[in-house]
């Protein structure tokens, strides 16, 4: 059968259809599956969201798509560089499959990084050290998410991070 044009385009193409293939269509049959990004395996995603299961790890990375795309002032596929402060296993990362700019996933955790570098091409994975200042120059990007990362930071951290991304 044909592919979907939702599966050709990703993150680029009209975002309800390529979410739809992200959290229902690709449960549906192996086919379907295919058309959309990697999943981690069941450990590093429990280890960084708390989920082991495919289907709520898309639910997820649905759900954070439509609040960016809520609040963003664009289209998400327009920006150029975007960062992703605390990419964990990639639930935010899979859901850019298409990107045409610069996506950078940075995590203090070597096996996500290590895990997104090998199955994301979309994605520049990179290690941070905690604490330490990010290995970006100022302003190399016009957005940043970082979800559920400082949730787990104490508050001098917190401001010390907010600093880094502004």
């Amino acid at each position: 059968g044909l592919v979907p044009e939702a599966a050709i385009l990703g993150i680029r193409g009209s975002l309800d259809p390529w979410l739809r293939l992200n959290e229902i269509t690709a449960f549906e049959s192996v086919r379907a599956r295919d058309l959309v990004a990697p999943f981690p395996p069941a450990a590093l995603m429990h280890r960084t969201s708390g989920l082991d299961n495919d289907q709520h790890f898309a639910a997820h990375g649905g759900a954070i798509v439509r609040a960016l795309a809520a609040a963003s002032p664009k289209p998400l596929s327009d920006y150029r560089d975007l960062l992703d402060f605390g990419a964990g296993a990639g639930r935010l990362a899979r859901m850019f499959k298409g990107f045409q700019g610069r996506y950078v996933g940075a995590d203090i955790d070597a096996g996500s990084v290590a895990w997104i570098a090998g199955n994301l091409p979309w994605v520049q994975a990179v290690k941070t050290e905690p604490g330490r200042t990010l290995p970006f120059a100022d302003a190399a990007f016009d957005a940043a998410a970082g979800i559920s990362v400082f949730t787990h930071m104490n508050e001098g951290d917190q401001f010390f991070y907010l600093d880094e991304l502004r």
